[in-house]
């Protein structure tokens, strides 16, 4: 069997259109994947930059820190265990006039420090509990109160009942410190 001329042309148009058609779909797949790779790139580049940034602030923040530690003057109460900070909250909450109900304290280790952190039940009135919040905050050093919960009693409104959890951090133990 011989094509002629007009059929050989139509074979060769059709399969031009196909590797057209191809190409077409090769190369929007391609710009497609190139696209999404840039973007890719792009993204990692400035995740790098933000990097960079961080670390090269790095030595400044340490001045600050270092400054605002010599600010302090003895100001900081340092806590080595979880009973000196126990205590300092006790304390604190019958300078103030809290009835303490109860009590739980925890230490956690985080790497070259640990955080401490004690939980406390009480019942005082509005005002004890301000007196209790304000010590906490000015007399007894670097505490950050994480959870507060108030109710007033059904017995008597004037009475609250709460819960606060209280935070602060310590050097790590030392090995062979007890």
């Amino acid at each position: 069997m011989k094509l002629n001329q007009r059929e050989m042309l139509l074979i060769g148009a059709i399969a031009g259109l196909v590797v057209l058609l191809a190409a077409w779909f090769a190369g929007t797949a391609g710009r497609d994947y190139w696209r999404a790779l840039n973007r890719d790139l792009q993204a990692r580049r400035r995740e790098l930059k933000g990097m960079q940034d961080t670390i090269a602030c790095a030595p400044r923040w340490r001045q600050q820190v270092e400054k605002l530690r010599s600010g302090m003057h003895g100001q900081q109460k340092k806590f080595e265990h979880e009973i000196e900070f126990s205590n300092q909250i006790e304390e604190l909450s019958k300078k103030a006039g809290l009835t303490i109900s109860g009590r739980q304290a925890s230490a956690v280790e985080h790497g070259s420090y640990r955080e401490l952190t004690v939980s406390r039940s009480f019942e005082a009135t509005l005002q004890n509990t301000i007196h209790f919040l304000y010590a906490v905050q000015i007399e007894a050093g670097l505490i950050t109160i994480d959870e507060l919960k108030l109710n007033p009693r059904n017995d008597s409104p004037n009475v609250l009942r709460g819960d606060i959890l209280l935070r602060t951090l310590a050097d790590r133990k030392r090995k062979g410190a007890s």
